[in-house]
């Protein structure tokens, strides 16, 4: 059973919300609840998208397009409506399988595309015989290979599979698995477009990232024939063209330059055309023997279409456009069709010099534009600026431009919620994901007016925006992803646009921490095979380590250790001597590679390591979810196992506390119960059989102010919320707020830690559970027993809400009801709201006496702290104070959350003239203790001579309320045999007191009276107990009741009767006298604990 005394922890509250700990801030604003973001959903033109054009069979277009239905799929048409349809749901349902890099060889179809079950892979679809299947699951299982810039090439298809660190492998397939194998491995470079010309040599752009180069190879289709042939040094990209089969490149610099260039496929071969300052080239095109391409000036930022007849004065401008996008690029029957798009004008087709087509304002394209030449007419996509972006063709026969098919008809897209809410010093940050595609990074101060855009995520290809990992370190926002670039890196944010940047670092970062001890924020990159460090900014990002794939990031101590992860060998001093598979190692480092050191290697093949945590500089994980280990020193063959005799499996949920570790774990007996250990194998227990029946399935352990809180199951009352101190009788479920199974599963699944409030002497945790059925509502506890209670009625029916703290607010997402779909604000802090900002009380003639009564109503706009009067609470001040009074006595008691009081004033002026004044009301509102409200009137006529100046009633008087409790409120651990007191109240003459246990209704008689300001109790109190005491001051004039405060007694002294047992400490015979229950003359244990329970009035 262990030192209950020494085990049992003082009970102090905490803001949890969720299961997700909310620790909220200590200011606010004047809003209690309000909608700052509305989402009720609109009509959608829908947007099908189309892209990847190509031509199977003479007859057919392949391409990808979505709905709402089946997502982004492989689709085709003939050109007309009846003739556009679905080619095959790879990835089922609404999910996207996204086929991309099309290419066709004899009636197949070769594409990447994701089935949702084997990843982004290498699939075809055979006109033919109708079938869609997989080629070859390169990467088995759910890794992906994301093959890319397919091409056709010797009647196979060509393709690059990206590896770790920024390389690329070249592979080739005839559309069968055993006939798709690797070519060429380019070691550090990156392939990144590829081009047959004549059918003989296939030429590669491939972009080496440590050289910062971009490298032009090509490839007769085998490994030996596979050579480099040049870099370009400082380029971004590149575009390779064939022009009658001649080998054009348009090249991008880092420098805002680009160049022409042609090459024969020799370096000396080789050589510039022109090179073009301040601009970036894009789409090319081999029409007329010339190569025709996009030009954006960088200057102007207006687009031009130039041509090149493979010499520099050949290389001219053709036209320029008033437009800033560029778009299609297509020649046909001698002719060349491009278009344009201007926010304002919208898009416009030309062909040659002339206008074509003009969609009108509000018309445009998304994404790419692509086009491409079909037998009667060229297939673009395009928005109309009614019907969103979908399949349109211009026709040859009538020289018209129409649309094919509405693929993605007009929809009511679903309610998404906001996500990632991050607190930011008092800001909210969070991510709004729009069901058109679109994502934005938004900001809050919790008012609507305050609730703005900061900046739209826009990659700067057709890549998916991708926004994710929001978190905060020093006070500033850091996040994942692909603005203005294609692949997710770390950028920041000071929560405007301009000041929305990119850090870089690491492709697709994660796992991602910010490690105080040692100022940096650490990451894994490229799918997890690269461990980097940054100070927020570019200059200070550099890699630590690489090989392997790293996770479990966890500082201990002034120490970084993580988990590795390898597939290989791994050699042993005993036998086996060698092992081959999946191997798991600890490791550490100082922040440094030369820092960078095993801990620990796994011996067996699929051994792992998980539940990485520091306690108290010392590192615990576990071995396969069954052994629980330490390592104080972090050196290798140091590591000690806390659980030898005692057989765990499934230890999960770990978590810090007051100097020991939690978790939950099965140890065959008691099943899935809640355990914990202070580092010792003694102290190594089972805290609580929370149900014999089953196991109790804990879930969310969070420690928050010496408390535990989890949701388990006793299979009796359902999923509901428990806390714990760590003691068996310290380990009670808080409340069954749905009755009987299968509970109200407080919880959502994410977890965010903020800063505690201090809320009329208590700390708040908020939390989402069902009260019936599935509808989610927010709750509120002390962490005490009997103090939950409804929050907020929100009704969320579909979606659990979404909850966070930030500054002033607690903020909840919904999406049900639809009217009240949205994110949504309430303040949590005391919060003092009055009707009038002033009151004028007119014309009062000074014979008539004072004026009808005025109110002032005053609010609190809290959803969780009283509101405390402080001082006198209404006073009334200034030069004509005397001149305005209270019309009854003001109430000072504490006013509770939502609730309203009423003050009545009036004007009963003396002399005649203009009067001013002010009402004072003063409260425990941290944004605002003073409340100010201007009072004026004017007096007219005149004081009578003979008769004197009538004076009014005086006001009575009640008492101050009773201030500076002791036991103070929120009190743990107090003595049963404690006296009471409190800081005696100005005009009291004696007082009432009230003591009552949480569990009751406050009594109707008073406790004892007494006519001083402290009580002793005749009777000890119960031990383990919560109650509630009050003390209202009373004289002639009235009572004035003071603050309901609580406090909880000591745990029950379980020591006192050990040592009696074993005779360490014996009775006093007056302990003895008062204990013989029955007057044998022998106390036994029974006799004790009964005394203990009932004491004797003393």
């Amino acid at each position: 059973m262990g030192n209950k005394k020494n085990n049992v922890l003082s009970m102090m509250a905490a803001v949890w919300v969720c299961m997700a700990v909310l620790i909220l801030p200590a200011s606010h604003a004047a809003d209690f609840t309000q909608l700052v973001k509305g989402a009720v959903p609109v009509m959608d033109n829908g947007n099908s998208n189309p892209q990847y054009f190509v031509y199977v069979n003479g007859a057919t277009i392949y391409f990808a397009a979505t709905t709402a239905e089946n997502g982004r799929e492989l689709w085709k048409t003939d050109g007309t409506q009846e003739g556009t349809a679905l080619v095959y749901d790879i990835n089922p349902g609404a999910n996207s399988s996204s086929p991309k890099y099309l290419v066709s060889h004899d009636q197949v179809v070769y594409f990447a595309a994701d089935d949702g079950v084997n990843g982004v892979e290498l699939w075809k679809s055979n006109e033919g015989d109708g079938l869609t299947t997989m080629v070859m699951d390169i990467k088995p299982g759910e890794l992906s290979s994301f093959p890319q810039a397919l091409t056709i090439f010797n009647d196979m298809v060509y393709f690059s599979i990206p590896e770790m660190y920024a390389t690329s492998n070249l592979w080739k397939s005839d559309g069968t698995e055993g006939g798709t194998e690797i070519v060429f491995n380019f070691g550090n470079s990156e392939i990144k477009s590829m081009l047959n010309v004549g059918g003989t040599t296939l030429y590669i752009l491939a972009l080496d990232s440590n050289a910062d180069a971009l490298e032009l190879w090509k490839s007769d289709g085998s490994d030996a024939g596979t050579e480099w042939i040049r870099n370009f040094d400082n380029a971004l990209g590149g575009v390779l063209v064939n022009v009658d089969g001649a080998l054009y490149l348009a090249i991008n610099f880092s420098s805002n330059r680009s160049e022409i260039w042609t090459s024969d496929g020799t370096d000396g071969g080789t050589v510039l055309i022109k090179g073009i300052d301040n601009a970036k080239i894009g789409e090319c095109l081999n029409h007329d023997s010339k190569l025709w391409f996009w030009v954006t000036n960088l200057d102007t930022k207006l687009i031009e279409m130039w041509s090149s007849d493979g010499t520099e004065d050949g290389t001219t401008i053709w036209k320029n456009f008033d437009y800033a996008v560029p778009g299609m690029l297509i020649a046909r029957h001698g002719s060349l069709f491009m278009s344009a798009a201007d926010p304002v004008k919208g898009m416009k087709i030309w062909k040659d010099d002339e206008v074509y087509h003009d969609f009108g304002a509000g018309s445009g394209f998304k994404g790419k534009p692509e086009a491409f030449n079909g037998e009667d007419c060229f297939i673009f996509g395009a928005n109309d600026g009614l019907t969103g972006q979908e399949l349109w063709k211009s026709s040859d026969a009538t020289e018209t431009v129409m649309q094919v098919k509405d693929i993605f008809p007009a929809w009511m897209p679903p309610v998404i919620l906001p996500t990632q809410l991050t607190d930011v010093n008092g800001t909210l940050f969070f991510k709004e994901a729009r069901a058109s595609g679109e994502v934005a990074l938004w900001k809050s101060d919790g008012t609507s007016t305050g609730t703005t855009k900061v900046k739209e995520i826009i990659p700067a290809t057709d890549a998916e925006p991708f926004l994710d990992h929001l978190f905060t370190a020093n006070g500033v926002l850091y996040f994942s992803s692909n603005m203005d670039g294609d692949i997710p890196v770390l950028c920041t944010s000071n929560g405007t646009e301009a000041g929305t940047t990119i850090i870089g670092g690491g492709n697709n970062p994660d796992n991602i921490i910010f490690f105080t001890n040692l100022g940096y924020i650490f990451y894994t990159a490229e799918n997890n095979t690269q461990l980097w460090k940054t100070d927020g900014t570019p200059e200070g990002s550099e890699i630590i380590y690489e090989g392997y794939v790293f996770s479990s990031l966890t500082p201990v101590g002034d120490t970084l250790v993580f988990k590795s992860t390898t597939v290989g060998a791994r050699y042993l001093m005993a036998p086996p001597y060698m092992v081959y598979g999946i191997l798991d190692s600890i490791w550490k480092t100082d922040g440094t590679a030369m820092g960078c050191s095993s801990i620990r290697d796994a011996i067996n093949v699929d051994d792992t390591f998980e539940n990485l945590i520091d306690m108290n500089g010392a590192l615990y994980y576990t071995l396969n979810r069954s052994e629980l280990w330490k390592n104080e020193t972090l050196n290798p063959g140091e590591d000690v196992l806390l659980n030898p005799a005692t057989s765990l499996k499934d230890i999960k949920e770990m978590t810090l506390g007051n100097g020991e570790l939690f978790f939950a774990a099965d140890d065959d007996r008691f099943e899935l119960e809640l355990w914990k250990t202070d580092g010792t194998e003694y102290g190594t227990t089972m805290v609580k059989d929370i149900t014999s029946s089953g196991p109790a399935d804990l879930q969310y352990l969070s420690f928050i102010n010496n408390h535990l809180f989890f949701r388990a199951d006793n299979h009796i009352d359902g999923m509901e919320l428990w806390r714990s101190d760590g003691t068996e009788a310290g380990t009670f479920m808080l409340r069954d707020i749905a009755a009987g199974a299968p509970g109200s599963f407080p919880a959502n699944d994410t977890i965010y830690r903020n800063n505690l409030i201090p809320s009329s002497s208590q700390n708040l945790i908020f939390f989402i559970a069902a009260e019936t059925g599935n509808v989610m509502n927010i709750w509120k506890t002390t962490g005490n027993a009997g103090s939950v209670g409804k929050v907020l009625d929100v009704n969320a029916a579909a979606n659990k809400p979404v909850l966070c703290t930030s500054g002033q607010y607690l903020y909840y997402a919904v999406t049900e009801p639809i009217e009240k779909a949205g994110l949504w604000s309430a303040v949590v802090l005391p919060n003092i709201q009055t009707n009038v900002n002033s009151i004028d009380f007119g014309e009062q003639n000074i014979r008539d006496g004072y004026t009808a009564p005025r109110s002032v109503l005053v609010h609190n706009a809290s959803i969780g702290a009283d509101l405390i009067f402080y001082d006198k609470g209404f006073v009334i001040r200034g030069k004509d104070a005397e001149e305005f009074m209270f019309f009854a006595p003001a109430i000072n008691t504490p006013l509770p959350p939502g609730e309203t009081r009423t003050v009545q004033l009036v004007f009963w002026p003396k002399r005649p003239g203009p009067k001013t004044a002010r009402l004072e009301i003063s409260t425990n509102d941290p944004d605002q203790p003073t409340t100010i409200i201007p009072l004026k009137g004017t007096a007219t006529g005149t004081v009578p001579t003979p008769t004197p100046t009538p004076t009014p009633t005086p006001t009575p008087r009640p008492p101050d309320p009773p201030t500076q409790p002791n036991p103070s409120d929120g009190a743990e651990g107090v003595p049963v045999d404690t006296a009471f007191d409190w800081e005696d109240s100005a005009f009291a003459t004696g007082y009432s007191i009230f003591i009552w246990k949480s569990s009751e209704n406050k009594p109707d008689q008073p406790t004892a009276d007494s006519s001083t300001s402290d009580y002793q109790p005749q009777k000890d109190l119960e031990y383990e107990t919560d109650y509630r005491w009050q003390v209202v001051a009373i004289n002639n004039d009235g009572v004035t009741q003071g603050a309901v405060w609580r406090f909880s007694t000591v745990s029950f002294p379980v020591d006192f009767i050990m040592d009696f047992i074993l005779n360490i400490r014996p009775l006093s015979p007056q302990e003895y006298s008062k204990a013989d229950r029955n007057g044998d003359g022998i106390v036994d244990v029974a006799d004790l604990v009964y005394y203990l329970q009932n004491p004797p009035a003393k």
